[in-house]
């Protein structure tokens, strides 16, 4: 399907992974700052600031607009991170990339041709593409015409992606449709956790005062955002590893493709082509000894941390043969790191500044489940107030 959505092209080399791990990764005490930044910004516009009264607000919807535009300034910069039509497309590319993929796997092989000339949502994807091309190479041939001294060079995937491509990866239309590619998996797995993190809080109260003292006191400590207040957060991030392996955003990881034949000592023989992958759900995430791993705890991988505070195998984080939601080995995911940044600072605003809740008589929404991908659901509804004397929190 990759031929058709165009996605393929990741495929061909691993520039942009490349970029995001040896270039972005190493600066993120550099970035929190502009984190902070944009974070403080996004919320202002997408969040309400009412001091009184409970307000319902669509959690997906102000998620994912804090997120992209967050993510908009650590891939591409100024002055197309504050565009909302930017913004807009690229949400919209995500939802038409799914749309489309999703109808296409119920189909032959053989099939995928003609939808591709007649799915609606495969004619919206590459007017989307077109769109996003339009504003994105001006920007990268005007960097290359006028490329600042390196003390200013913009600290964001594009430019690291132009310093790092070679041959044909160089040129601008290659450039343009790897990064409408390489902001899917930045943006909405991001998106997810923080929601399916909101709705544990909601469901679970008694994890809210706890995770805001944590937070405030590694604030105080620090005099505000660093690397050293998010390794603080030690509550939080435990949470989260939690949330993560009780909600994987996908069934399975770990995917690979059987290049050649292989026949292992016992006889199995897995023939070139073959997808091999393991499974990814809660039972199947956590160490031999963990008790209950059917249920949730908060604190699961906080205690573990307290019994050995030296070793980061229990970090949101740390990836292994037992916790492989990020993958594992020289491809796990390059931006895990910046985006435990940012579900950490999100989450921090979201519980120093609001108090939350279900609506009256409703629960937690149930995640949605379609083929091996599982999901938040878009149309789950939380209640808002902001907390006296929190007006600003970041």
């Amino acid at each position: 399907m990759g031929k058709y959505t165009g996605i393929e092209i990741l495929l061909n080399s691993h520039l942009a992974p490349t970029a995001i791990r040896s270039k972005l990764t190493p600066q993120l005490a550099t970035l929190i700052p502009m984190i902070e930044e944009e974070m403080r910004q996004a919320f202002e516009v997408e969040y309400p600031s009412s001091k009184e009264t409970w307000t319902e607000i669509d959690l997906q919807k102000r998620a994912l607009g804090v997120v992209s535009r967050v993510t908009a300034r650590l891939f591409v910069g100024f002055p197309l991170c504050r565009n909302e039509k930017w913004l807009e497309l690229n949400s919209q590319i995500v939802e038409q990339l799914f749309i489309t993929v999703m109808v296409m796997r119920n189909f032959p092989p053989w099939v995928h041709p003609v939808l591709n000339k007649i799915l609606p949502s495969q004619y919206k994807l590459k007017k989307i593409l077109r769109q996003i091309h339009s504003m994105l190479l001006p920007i990268i041939e005007e960097r290359r015409r006028n490329p600042p001294p390196s003390e200013e060079k913009p600290i964001d995937v594009l430019e690291y992606m132009m310093d790092l491509a070679k041959g044909t990866e160089a040129e601008a239309q290659n450039l343009a449709m790897r990064y409408c590619y390489t902001i899917i998996g930045s943006v909405h797995t991001v998106t997810g956790a923080i929601i399916d993190s909101v709705y544990e809080v909601c469901a679970r109260p008694e994890y809210a005062e706890p995770l805001r003292h944590e937070i405030q006191q590694a604030l105080d400590e620090e005099g505000g955002w660093n690397k050293t207040t998010l390794s603080k957060l030690r509550k939080v991030d435990s949470f989260m590893k939690e949330v993560q392996r009780m909600y994987p955003p996908s069934a399975i990881g770990f995917r690979r493709m059987v290049k050649e034949p292989l026949t292992f000592s016992d006889g199995l023989h897995i023939p070139a082509g073959t997808f091999v992958c393991v499974v990814v759900a809660p039972q199947n995430q956590g160490d031999d000894d963990d008790q209950d791993k059917a249920s949730f705890d908060g604190y699961r991988y906080y205690r573990k941390r307290l019994q050995n505070p030296d070793s980061t195998r229990n970090d949101y984080t740390a990836t292994d043969a037992d916790h492989l939601t990020f993958s594992h080995g020289r491809y796990a995911c390059p931006g895990r790191h910046i985006a435990s940044a940012e579900i950490k600072m999100a989450l921090a605003h979201l519980l120093l500044k609001y108090d939350f809740k279900f609506p009256e008589g409703k629960g937690r929404p149930a995640n949605l489940n379609l083929h091996e991908l599982s999901f938040p659901d878009p149309a789950g509804r939380i209640m808002l107030k902001q907390r006296p004397g929190q007006a600003d929190v970041l």
